[in-house]
Formats: structure tokens, C-alpha cells, sequence
């Protein structure tokens, strides 16, 4: 919980940092980038709190849980955001669908993370 507890706090400090830098740039290019880049932070984060929730006792596995459905928000409004751009390339857009159809294999994995089936899934 403590290990956990200083990497979200270097995770913030992390956003902070890449919202400066998206401020400064004048074209959406650095927060597309930083947008992209995000999901895999966030998807990794979301394996994590499925198997903190089965792995911490308590209030806190019930706070690993809580957490993962904010992931899971956060994930899936990013990916509505990139899906929503413009795209010069059509291997962007396949990208994208590629992306998707995996995040629905780690969604189907964490709805049933109460299962070791579900959380091998999740790893």
C-alpha cells in the first residue's frame, strides 16, 4: 500500500509536468501524444487494481476496486477522444480499433477479477 501509495504521487507529479509542457505548446500535437501514450499507463494501472482488490484485504482492496473504475473511465473517455480525431493515416485508425478490441479483452478479464481465470486474464 505504501509503494503504491508514492507511485501515484510520482504519477502526479508526472501529469503536472506534461500539462506544463502541453500549455507552452501552441498546436494539440504534445497533448494528442501525451493523450495516446496515457493509455498505456492507464491500462497497466487498471491490471494493477484488479489484483490489488483481490490481493489487499480490507478497505483497501475495496479502494484498489473504487480506483479501477475511475481507470477504467478515464481510459475509455481518452479513447473516445482519440478515436473522435481527424486522421491522416488509415493505419492510425486501424491502431486505434487494435487498441480497442484489447481493451475489451482486459475489461472482460477485470469484470471477473474475483476469479483466478479473470485475473490471469488481467496479467
Amino acid at each position: 500500500v505504501e509503494i503504491d501509495a508514492v507511485a501515484q504521487d510520482l504519477l502526479e507529479q508526472a501529469e503536472r509536468f506534461t500539462g506544463v509542457l502541453e500549455q507552452a505548446m501552441p498546436a494539440p500535437t504534445l497533448h494528442i501524444i501525451n493523450t495516446a501514450g496515457r493509455q498505456r499507463m492507464l491500462s497497466q494501472r487498471l491490471a494493477k487494481q484488479v489484483l490489488l482488490a483481490h490481493w489487499l484485504p480490507g478497505t483497501h482492496g475495496q479502494a484498489a476496486l473504487a480506483d479501477a473504475v475511475a481507470t477504467q473511465q478515464a481510459f475509455e473517455q481518452a479513447l473516445a477522444y482519440l478515436q473522435g480525431l481527424p486522421l491522416a493515416d488509415a493505419a492510425l485508425g486501424t491502431a486505434l480499433e487494435a487498441a480497442a478490441q484489447a481493451w475489451s479483452v482486459l475489461l472482460d478479464g477485470a469484470h471477473r477479477g474475483h476469479t483466478p481465470d479473470g485475473r490471469e486474464a488481467v496479467a
